[in-house]
């Protein structure tokens, strides 16, 4: 069986004055690379894509195909546009940089907006009939769980774009999973979060695209190598490990960048010292001592550590 991908949407980490802190980003992404996780970047909630201009889309790419391709997959999970020319000018810049991959959302959501089928359709026509470039399509939106286009209209847009890869369908239901599985091309993957990651791999997903590998890579690895080996009780286990984990980062969520960052300090990891780009505020030393302690009793340096180990048998 072939080992599915771990697939990180990682931090963008800054400086204190707001700017890109390059350096921290190159040792957070070799981190990744270490533990042979994929990465996306520039993703809206992990990422704070929204906070980030079209040029510094374009620089978080280049960084990080200079410190992954080849090793790792390296992708561009680019935020949702209003509209399909501002989502294409986006994509071009990552396309400037040779990411291996861009992935692109539905059409944004915003102010309660629930596209038609119909829109959906013409607005991702629209993008890849500009974008002669390799594709993901997520056609449910992250925020919004509910108005995912029909599973037909996924095959058909396969059928007319030989440059779509894969459907990202981490927050639909296992039961359109399936439907999508049945009616997409082989050769067309499907990824899934991390809440479903096992039982959408045991259903045909071929990744699991997460925000919990930028703090333990390795463990988040282990989850998928052990599945591969069809080692039941050690990709239980590991999927146990990460749920307690991602349930700590809860507190401070749905926020994600706040809890990731939070996190990467209280375990000294690089990256800790990084700044937030407003609105997002850094919660205060009671935050961050509270999250250290709950880490602490469940052993999440110690279970990394572990995991690291792990790979070497």
């Amino acid at each position: 069986m072939l080992e599915a991908k771990m697939l990180c949407m990682a931090v963008t980490l800054f400086t204190a004055d707001g700017s890109l802190d390059e350096e921290s980003f190159r040792l957070h992404l070799r981190r990744l690379v270490d533990a042979g996780v994929g990465v996306f970047v520039a993703s809206p909630g992990s990422g704070e894509g929204y906070a980030l201009s079209p040029a510094e889309t374009r620089r978080l790419c280049e960084i990080a195909v200079e410190e992954c391709k080849g090793e790792v997959p390296v992708y561009a999970n680019l935020r949702e546009g209003r509209t399909a020319e501002e989502t294409i000018a986006l994509a071009r810049e990552a396309i400037a940089a040779e990411v291996d991959l861009i992935q692109i959302y539905n059409v944004d959501r915003s102010h309660s907006f629930v596209p038609t089928e119909r829109e959906q359709e013409a607005y991702f026509r629209e993008c890849l009939d500009a974008l002669d470039y390799p594709i993901s399509l997520a056609p449910g939106s992250p925020a919004i769980a509910t108005g995912s286009p029909s599973v037909e209209l996924l095959a058909r847009l396969c059928q007319d774009y030989p440059q779509i890869e894969s459907f990202h369908l981490g927050t639909d239901t296992m039961a359109y999973l399936i439907r999508a599985r049945d009616v997409l091309p082989e050769s067309v993957e499907v990824w899934v979060g991390m809440a479903s990651g096992l039982q959408g791999l045991a259903l045909g997903g071929s990744a699991i695209m997460a925000m919990e590998p930028n703090v333990i890579p390795h463990t988040c690895r282990m989850l998928v190598r052990a599945f591969a080996a069809g080692n039941v009780e050690l990709a239980s286990d590991a999927a146990k490990r990460i749920r307690r984990f991602t349930t700590v980062l809860d507190k401070w969520s749905p926020h994600r960048p706040r809890a990731l960052k939070m996190a990467l300090n209280v375990l000294g990891l690089p990256g800790g010292d990084s700044s937030l780009r407003k609105p997002y505020l850094m919660p205060g030393s009671e935050a961050l001592d509270e999250m250290r302690t709950a880490f602490e009793a469940l052993g999440v340096a110690d279970y990394e550590a572990h995991a690291v180990s792990q790979e070497a048998v």
